[in-house]
């Protein structure tokens, strides 16, 4: 953006051709050769703010950490699925039954879906950790939290082990 900037501030001194003038003149640019040349931003002392996952983060560190969304309940997709694949406990399918139309979950479904779950929770609380420790001067955690009418939260899994739905979830429940 800032090179881009810098060409149009040059055009419009030099030319004052309108925006249809400046788009050729960046065509006549890119067909001798000078083109859009990329901007260079060096990581490290750049005055700058990097946006990346929490996967993308391991191993650096920032001065100011956000971490964002906390609420945000973790993906159950994968221990929700009709067929069920673990590599230690097997196979589990759900079952239908064609006389009350109707899906139910076998006990190795049921389990399976635990265990998936289970492991989704434990990889999410170690991204936590990942996250929580990138920052060498601040860490900023910012949560929403839903209140019922009353002003009370209404959805509190924190207080029952194992229950957690969320990164807040965890952090409300230590």
């Amino acid at each position: 953006l800032r090179v881009l900037s810098s060409r149009a501030r040059n055009y419009e001194k030099h030319s004052g051709g309108g925006l249809h003038g400046f788009l050729q003149y960046l065509e006549r640019l890119e067909q001798s050769g000078v083109g859009m040349e990329e901007a260079v931003l060096d990581g490290e002392g750049a005055d700058a703010v990097q946006v990346m996952t929490m996967h993308g983060s391991k191993g650096l560190e920032y001065p100011i950490v956000y971490l964002l969304n906390l609420e945000r309940h973790f993906h159950k997709t994968d221990s929700q699925k009709k067929l069920l694949l673990h590599r230690d406990l097997g196979m589990g399918a759900s079952v239908l039954d064609r006389m009350r139309r109707m899906r139910g979950k076998t006990i190795a479904h049921g389990a399976i879906a635990k265990r998936i779950d289970q492991e989704t929770r434990g990889e999410e609380l170690r991204m936590l950790y990942v996250a929580m420790t990138r920052a060498r001067e601040e860490l900023h955690m910012v949560a929403a939290l839903k209140r019922d009418k009353k002003g009370e939260m209404s959805d509190v899994p924190w207080r029952e082990p194992g229950k957690q739905k969320s990164m807040l979830d965890f952090m409300l429940f230590a």
